[in-house]
């Protein structure tokens, strides 16, 4: 349904298609197909319709009422800070980790790291931009004066930059989280090189993040890292951690 055709006509047949096969299932098993497809149409819808409103009370439910910051025994900004000038920065953000707890919690959430940078654009991938129910409702809610977020590609980057804004990106996306081993300090960086080529062309910047311990925030498993890679070519996230 996602991966369709992003026709609301297409969307609301297969839809209904679908209802209709769950109201044909056994008696004793409709409500649990109903359920199901009732699951699926929401979040159909959810990819479907126009941007969500931003808000701010969202940014603030997360930030100050759940502080989710607080689930790591430390989650803070050091380096030079003071250096940074509001507009025309490019942070390239390491390691992803299985969860991007440095980047979630020193970057993304955090409104004082917006008033240094100035506006800001987070780049994420598409997929998880636009056709992820989840991350789609999220980032659109996140937005404000001072952050949104887009897919990293090329026509949201140019943009941004042509704007003057800001930049945070994870250059090495799923291949730097299926390769994460806990303890052993690692990123994927071998062509993923494109952001250099638009921030000489803009006169950007680049200012290069690390967060040290995000390897050590959960276990992972670290074998058939090939086959795994191979699955990341797809945009398939193959990290498998707990903890």
């Amino acid at each position: 349904l996602v991966a369709g055709p992003p026709s609301n006509l297409y969307r609301t047949g297969l839809c209904a298609a679908i209802s209709a096969m769950a109201m044909a299932a056994e008696k004793g098993q409709r409500h649990w197909a109903l359920a199901a497809a009732g699951s699926v149409s929401v979040l159909t819808y959810l990819v479907s319709v126009g941007s969500w409103a931003r808000s701010e009370r969202f940014f603030k439910f997360i930030t100050q009422t759940l502080r989710g910051r607080d689930y790591y025994a430390a989650a803070e900004l050091r380096g030079a800070i003071d250096k940074v000038r509001p507009g025309r920065n490019f942070f390239a953000c390491h390691p992803h980790g299985c969860l991007s707890a440095g980047w979630t919690w020193n970057l993304f959430w955090n409104a004082d790291f917006h008033q240094r940078s100035g506006r800001i654009c987070f780049l994420i991938d598409p997929g998880l931009r636009w056709k992820n129910p989840f991350f789609r409702l999220v980032c659109d809610l996140y937005a404000g004066h001072l952050r949104y977020s887009a897919g990293a590609e090329k026509k949201e980057i140019i943009e941004a930059m042509k704007r003057g804004e800001s930049l945070a990106l994870i250059p090495g996306g799923f291949e730097d989280a299926t390769i994460m081993a806990t303890g052993v300090e690692r990123t994927a960086l071998r062509k993923r090189q494109g952001f250099v080529k638009y921030c000489l062309q803009e006169g950007y910047p680049i200012t290069p993040v690390y967060t040290f311990g995000e390897a050590d925030t959960y276990w992972t498993l670290t074998g058939f890292t090939s086959a795994r890679l191979w699955f990341n070519k797809y945009k398939i996230p193959m990290a498998i951690f707990w903890g």
